[in-house]
């Protein structure tokens, strides 16, 4: 190879740095040439600064500036000399290896000139000194490797050298920078700002604060003459404050001038406006764009205040205590909707509130500011108490529904999320607003739906069990949770309740897993002829998301159904995780939520079509599919570990907790989704086909999984496999058989065991398979034994049906086989799940019986 390929150039060019080096020298110039660099300032300057500040005052901080800047500029002038260096320190290096890459070509040439010559000399062609030819050429040959390795240390060196002298100009760099900037300040332009102007009474902050204030004097004075009719403030207020609604200290400003008193009367007066302009779309138009700057301040004075100075974030932190407060007083406070004007008393369920105009700012703001973070500390002062003071509206004035009364054109902020499943905008409804302001930010909605608030009869109940349940009950059904129907919900769930390292992660999914339950249990059928819930079908688009938070807790279902119930609530696990401990009145009604969600999707269940495709969508398959899948993949992989380490008991064990919980699984479908013959088929056709190579085998791998997260407790395995066969045809029958049901898994599990068996199997300490095939007087062929030439067992997924009924007699085989070792196991694996029936049976008899006394 070439001396370029073997002996590569270092990666940059050596002008580039250069090229840099002297620019950074020329900023040291143009530093020294601003107003602040020599101590004494232009008029225009002095003006930034706020009044009331003396003439002195500013002389003396714009020479404590002047400081900054003429260190800033010393230090950018030794930069640029240092990043010069490195660029000729680079050019020297290149210099040296470009001619080490000619020497290497030449030494190659020269060892191919010699080479020809030995070839080409008649004394070498004949035979009798051949031996004198390979010493001749082993000769030059060590000459060229000799050669070769005196360039490779020269390239060495010169990269060495580059190396050591970049690496002492960036230790020079550092040195220079926090000179100026100490590094604990370089993270942000507002902390670099704050270092360069320490010392002095105005920082950046400060500067933008003072600027921000008088914008929001300048916007306040704008949405008054908007107020009273000038369509030109309003279009103003548009053009010059509408790419500012994310500015904290302009949002900060704006909201802390107007006061709630302001923003409450300035929305009323849209709201009149947006409704006596309907037919006039432009001019709705114009006054909605109005409302989304006030909401767009609204929703970023409740967020993150990252890139505020330290000194201005601390008033703020301050001031939003107050501002909390004065919503929540103000959240209470009603409106006559056809006068704008404030109840005094006499309000009924026709009134607006103020948590409906702070809703629909919520509404507003997200959908200028689509990356708005709202902060914890909103949700855990504003956003439960508007969570209470909806609990005691729809107690109060249930017909209100769930929808406000700030006019009917108010809430045109686009399409409905929902298209046409939902006719009516969500985004009218106070609470789906707050929940999606909660899902903007991970701690937004811990400090929501974690926190507690009155359930009746001195209990208490967490806002996620309010959403689900709480607020359901609180009319026949005109008042849902969620007017989504769960979008909003399953989105925040499948965001922040997936981490098993988080513990509010967990809670949030524990609370839920039991709000669900305990709504779900607690429904009246939609109608007499169906057992689908009318809370289920209310929250059918949660449905998927139920099924990846239970898919990722899978194990603590295993583990709660194996008679370790304790309580409701979280524990802590192995390795820094959090465990879901479930209560016996919380898993006695698990069967209703399986049933339920065998509602979802089940045409859409994910199966392998022909030639290697795929039916459905593998990113979403319906909500009991992913509960089945996680189980399946959790019993195998437990099954399949403790094989391989040969922990029997583990292995049993882990086989029957899978094998109970699936059976209690799908006969909760069986009883609950009974009236629905076409979902049964459904997933007994998935059982019967998710296959590999069209012979009822699946390779876990390809089990469909949404986002990877349906196990948390043990690793994928590639090797065990499951077979599952199951019985279709009832929506021609109505249903089978409660024996062709049962017999259908129990061979799905034992097939499962089988498989996972002959992967990793240990048979150290029982009888030999050609041992066990004497002692029964087999005389098995090669298409019967289930054995490969090496002694190893053949694949599951490989046998034959013969291969597959020897296998499994050697594993039952108590007597001249493994069945000492083996045998049990699928026993006692059928004994639990019969226990899971009948568990699922007994608890669906008991609910009957409950709505019977009902």
């Amino acid at each position: 190879m070439a001396g370029a390929d073997q002996l590569p150039l270092p990666d940059g060019v050596a002008t580039t740095f250069m090229v840099q080096g002297t620019n950074v020298s020329r900023i040291q110039g143009r530093l020294q040439q601003t107003l602040l660099s020599d101590g004494s300032a232009s008029q225009r300057m002095r003006g930034a600064f706020p009044e009331g500040v003396t003439a002195a005052a500013i002389d003396t901080e714009l020479s404590i500036l002047s400081g900054h800047v003429q260190t800033a500029a010393e230090n950018m002038g030794g930069a640029g000399q240092r990043i010069w260096d490195v660029g000729a320190s680079f050019e020297t290096c290149e210099s040296t290896i470009e001619g080490l890459q000619t020497e290497w070509d030449e030494v190659d040439t020269w060892f191919d000139d010699a080479l020809d010559q030995i070839n080409s000399d008649p004394y070498y062609t004949d035979p009798a000194n051949q031996r004198d030819k390979a010493e001749a050429i082993e000769s030059i040959d060590l000459q060229r490797e000799s050669r070769r390795e005196d360039m490779k240390e020269r390239y060495d060196t010169a990269l060495d050298t580059l190396g050591e002298e970049a690496a002492t100009a960036a230790r020079k760099l550092t040195e220079l920078t926090d000179g100026f900037v100490p590094a604990a300040q370089q993270g942000s332009a507002a902390d670099i700002a704050a270092a360069m102007t320490e010392g002095t009474t105005i920082s950046d902050g400060s500067r933008r604060d003072h600027v921000a204030d008088e914008q929001a004097e300048h916007a306040e004075d704008l949405l008054e003459r908007a107020e009273n009719g000038d369509e030109d403030a309003i279009q103003e207020i548009v053009d010059t404050y509408g790419d500012l609604t994310d500015d904290p200290y302009f949002a900060t400003a704006l909201m802390e001038r107007l006061g709630p008193d302001g923003v409450n009367s300035v929305s009323m007066h849209l709201m009149e406006r947006i409704d006596a302009s309907e037919g006039y779309p432009d001019r709705q138009e114009q006054y909605r764009d109005m409302f989304s700057v006030l909401g767009g301040a609204y929703t970023t004075s409740t967020g993150s205040l990252e890139g505020m100075d330290p000194v201005t974030r601390e008033d703020t932190e301050t001031w939003r205590t107050e501002w909390y407060e004065q919503l929540k007083t103000s959240g209470r406070e009603g409106f006559n909707p056809y006068t704008g004007q404030p109840y005094e008393e006499g309000m009924d369920g026709t009134a607006v509130y103020g948590y409906d105009i702070q809703s629909q700012l919520l509404a507003a703001g997200m959908e200028v500011n689509p990356d708005v973070e709202v902060g914890r500390d909103y949700m855990e002062h504003v956003g439960t108490d508007m969570v209470e003071w909806d609990q005691w509206l729809t107690e109060n004035f249930p017909h209100r529904s769930n929808t406000s009364h700030m006019g009917g054109s108010m809430y045109d902020l686009g399409a409905s999320p929902l298209g046409d499943l939902h006719p009516t905008d969500p985004r009218r409804d106070p609470l789906h607003n707050l929940l999606a302001a909660a899902g903007t930010s991970e701690e937004a909605a811990y400090g929501l739906l974690l926190a507690d608030i009155p359930a009746g009869d001195g209990e208490t109940q967490s806002i996620i069990e309010y959403y689900m349940h709480g607020r359901s009950d609180a009319t026949d059904g005109a008042v849902m949770g969620m007017p989504d129907l769960g979008v909003e919900m399953g989105d925040v769930l499948e965001s922040y309740a997936l981490d098993d390292g988080d513990r509010e992660s967990v809670e949030l999914a524990q609370q839920s897993i039991v709000g669900y339950n305990d709504a779900i249990a607690g429904s009246e059928p939609i109608a007499g002829d169906t057992a689908e819930t009318r809370a289920g079908f209310n929250m059918m688009s949660l449905r998927p998301a139920m099924g990846t938070v239970m898919a990722t807790y899978v194990d603590d279902l295993h583990t709660g159904f194996d008679g370790q119930a304790t309580a409701d609530g979280v524990g802590a696990g192995d390795g820094g995780t959090y465990d879901i401990t479930f209560s016996n009145s919380t898993l006695n009604n698990l069967h209703h939520v399986f049933g339920d969600l065998g509602y979802d999707r089940p045409e859409s269940i994910v199966m392998p079509g022909e030639d290697g495709t795929t039916q459905g969508d593998p990113n979403n398959p319906p909500a009991l599919q992913r509960i089945l899948n996680a189980s399946c993949a959790h019993t195998n992989n437990g099954m399949y570990e403790a094989l391989t380490g040969g922990n029997m008991d583990a292995a049993q064990e882990a086989f029957g907790r899978g094998s109970y919980f699936d059976a209690f699984v799908l006969e909760s479908l069986s009883n609950e989704n009974g009236d629905s013959a076409g979902a049964l088929d459904s997933y007994n056709e998935y059982m019967q086909t998710m296959a590999n190579a069209g012979i009822g085998l699946v390779p876990f791998d390809d089990i469909p999984v949404v986002g990877g997260a349906v196990d948390k407790g043990i690793d994928w395995a590639a090797d065990p496999v499951l077979e599952a066969m199951f019985e279709t045809g009832n929506e021609d029958a109505q249903r089978a058989t409660g024996a062709e049901w049962q017999q259908a898994q129990n061979a799905m599990v034992n097939d499962r065991f089988y498989a996972t068996v002959a992967a990793a199997g240990n048979f150290d300490g029982s009888p030999s398979f050609t041992g066990w095939e004497q002692a029964t007087g087999r005389e098995l062929d090669a298409g019967s034994q289930f054995w490969d030439s090496d002694g190893s067992v053949i694949p599951y997924d490989r046998m034959t049906d013969d291969q597959r009924a020897q296998f499994v007699d050697y594993l039952n085989d108590h007597e001249d086989g493994a069945g000492s070792t083996y045998g049990s196991m699928t026993n006692d694996a059928e004994g639990r799940m019969n226990d899971a029936r009948t568990r699922a049976d007994n608890d669906n008899l008991a609910a009957d019986a409950e709505d019977d006394e009902d």
